[in-house]
């Protein structure tokens, strides 16, 4: 069992932080993790956030739906809590970087 601590980040600045602590294996999926993000936010009223307007990051990488965490190196049975998580709220056309919303440039 490996604990993840999950920053929340609000939409806007204005909006409360809220950190969530998570008990997952190294094979959950990290659509099952933003699943758990999203019922905790609604059981608890402190934010609403969708699985689909998530986007979770660990380390500066964005992980992917179909990934599991040990596909980011979280598979060492003596980890006990990893920290360095965060999910940003989907911002159509902009992204999160290194804790900045920028926009993403268009493709041709």
């Amino acid at each position: 069992m490996v604990q993840i601590l999950v920053h929340v980040r609000p939409a806007d600045k204005a909006g409360k932080r809220h950190f969530e602590l998570l008990e997952c294996t190294p094979e959950s999926q990290i659509c099952s993790i933003k699943q758990q993000i999203t019922q905790l936010g609604a059981a608890s009223d402190a934010y609403e956030l969708a699985q689909t307007e998530q986007e979770l990051v660990f380390m500066g990488e964005r992980c992917e739906d179909d990934k599991a965490l040990k596909d980011y190196g979280i598979c060492e049975p003596f980890v006990k809590q990893v920290t360095g998580f965060v999910v940003n709220p989907e911002v159509p056309g902009r992204r999160f970087v290194k804790g900045v919303l920028v926009a993403i440039p268009a493709t041709a």
